[in-house]
């Protein structure tokens, strides 16, 4: 199961096959999911379970911790990780990339995957604005219901480049 909203079907289903839990991200960060309420659920949701994979060593580090979770029951499993993205990328692709959308600038940090609320749209503009960073790069596709004014402002700033859904395979 892929969020602490299928506890109830753990809870039934666990007496007759495994389950396992994938957590790809921080529920409690969520809007309207509940905050302490989602934790308290994800929680019963991986000590029934019999593994649970997290995306990152701090949320799986907090499920041993807070949720009492053995640590033989939980393992990190890196959300759509590939040994290419911790491989150097290649001069002649950021060319390419540079020559696609030539405003970006030297050096660039990104963001990757739907631009949506849950993106910390202020934190990116501070990013925008800090000396040693010369383009902030949002890959992926805006999210149309996102009605946040710090967006709209990354959306015209200069520095700010928007570059829309990618093939997976370009995205180092």
């Amino acid at each position: 199961v892929t969020s602490p909203h299928y506890l109830d079907l753990v809870k039934n289903a666990g007496a007759r096959v495994r389950t396992f839990y994938y957590c790809s991200d921080d529920y409690a960060q969520y809007a309207d999911w509940g905050g302490d309420a989602i934790l308290k659920k994800e929680a019963e949701l991986a000590r029934r379970a019999d593994h649970s994979f997290f995306v990152s060593q701090t949320l799986a580090e907090r499920a041993v911790e807070d949720y009492g979770l053995e640590p033989d029951r939980v393992s990190v499993s890196p959300n759509a990780t590939d040994e290419m993205f911790f491989q150097a990328s290649e001069e002649e692709r950021e060319s390419a990339l540079l020559k696609a959308y030539p405003a970006l600038k030297r050096p660039l940090l990104g963001v990757v995957g739907t631009i949506n609320s849950r993106l910390d749209f202020e934190l990116i503009e501070a990013c925008c604005n800090l000396p040693s960073v010369g383009s902030v790069v949002m890959v992926g596709p805006v999210d149309g219901l996102c009605r946040d004014a710090a967006l709209e402002r990354l959306r015209r700033n200069p520095r700010c480049v928007f570059v829309g859904a990618q093939p997976h395979d370009s995205l180092p």
